[in-house]
């Protein structure tokens, strides 16, 4: 599952599960900068090859993000801030976000990015719940109380539809 969010400067952001040998003729047809990768699991090597074989154009972050569970596992802030400014990095773009399924960690920093775009938070949890479910109380929390205000994008290289400058 891929889905795009197209920025009028020709940059895009998709989102999607863990990719594989099948996704990758289609991938190349997305002229990709930059794919990260939300998961404390080890990279698979088959992506391993495709960005190696794509070297000069491609290259793959990782970011240690875990999911949010009740009572007491919460992504780390800080990492998730980290993963915000590689995404609000227009020379990154454009960019593929992906985990492990897609849902979860991929639907809290869309909906993060959702926010920035101005969004308001129905029509965010909407799409959430569109990917993930609706039962991710502790997921709507995080993106709810998440503090946007901390984000210091590089004001140079920010994308036109970001909110904060």
């Amino acid at each position: 599952m891929i889905c795009a969010s197209r920025t009028r400067s020709g940059g895009a952001i998709y989102r999607s599960g863990f990719p594989n040998e099948r996704n990758y003729p289609f991938l190349n047809t997305l002229h990709l900068r930059t794919i990260i990768y939300l998961s404390t699991d080890e990279i698979r090597e088959n992506l391993r090859n495709y960005v190696f074989a794509n070297r000069q154009r491609v290259k793959l972050l990782q970011f240690p993000v875990q999911v949010n569970k009740e009572p007491f596992q919460e992504m780390d802030q800080n990492i998730v801030l980290e993963v915000l400014r590689a995404i609000l990095d227009k020379r990154n773009h454009p960019i593929l976000i992906h985990c492990n399924k897609g849902k979860y960690r991929v639907g809290v920093i869309t909906a993060l990015i959702r926010r920035l775009q101005g969004w308001n938070m129905t029509s965010i949890y909407d799409e959430y719940a569109r990917f993930a479910g609706s039962d991710r109380i502790a997921d709507e929390e995080f993106i709810d109380m998440f503090p946007i205000s901390q984000i210091r994008p590089d004001r140079k290289h920010t994308p036109d539809w970001c909110i904060i400058r």
